[in-house]
């Protein structure tokens, strides 16, 4: 039986961020403990855990996140979306400090948070 979930993929994504729109689209303010969407060809299920390695333009220490999948946009999605994941970040305390980093940077850039990649 197909489940849409292949074992072989799983391990931590790494995920590059050029510049703080970029972050702002990938970012999900409205999970309950936020989350970023990864644009990613692996096949997940939700509930699946996920560890990133993520680096911010600007920001020269590699952050690391884990979570699950809270969102999944499969490749052909309608409207032309891109194909990935959204991981709703844990309620460790470090993956939360690395929410409030993010959240800090696009306030000081002026951006807001309410706009993503998935809705």
């Amino acid at each position: 039986m197909e489940t849409g979930f292949d074992q072989r993929t799983q391990g931590p994504l790494a995920l590059r961020f050029a510049g703080m729109t970029q972050l702002q689209a990938s970012y999900m303010p409205y999970l309950r403990h936020g989350g970023l969407f990864i644009a990613t060809g692996r096949r997940y299920r939700l509930g699946d855990p996920v560890a990133a390695s993520i680096s911010l333009a600007d920001h020269f220490e590699q952050l690391t996140v884990h979570g699950e999948v809270a969102w999944i946009t499969p490749p052909g999605a309608q409207g032309n979306r891109i194909p990935g994941v959204g991981i709703q970040f844990s309620a460790d305390e470090a993956v939360q400090n690395v929410r409030a980093l993010i959240e800090g940077l696009l306030t000081q850039h002026g951006l807001p948070t309410v706009t993503s990649n998935t809705i």
